[in-house]
């Protein structure tokens, strides 16, 4: 994920991002570096890896403001 933001988004700042990759959801968002690179707001589907998905966006510093049972609503504490 970091690749596509160094490409596309460098210059700009991303205020929602919405992932759903079909069972791959952990493994993309792993991929970012959410210290350079913070949405404000992200909606993943994690009803298959809520734990380590919710592990990792806490560790991210990012709040788990909203859950139903597939996916999840994510807002960054720092902003």
């Amino acid at each position: 994920m970091r690749q596509v933001f160094a490409a596309y988004a460098r210059e700009i700042e991303v205020d929602f991002m919405s992932v759903d990759t079909e069972g791959y959801d952990y493994i993309v968002l792993d991929s970012n570096d959410w210290q350079k690179f913070r949405p404000r707001i992200v909606i993943v589907e994690m009803h298959k890896d809520y734990d380590s998905i919710a592990n990792l966006m806490s560790g991210s510093n990012y709040e788990l403001f909203f859950y139903n049972q597939t996916n999840g609503i994510f807002i960054d504490k720092r902003k």
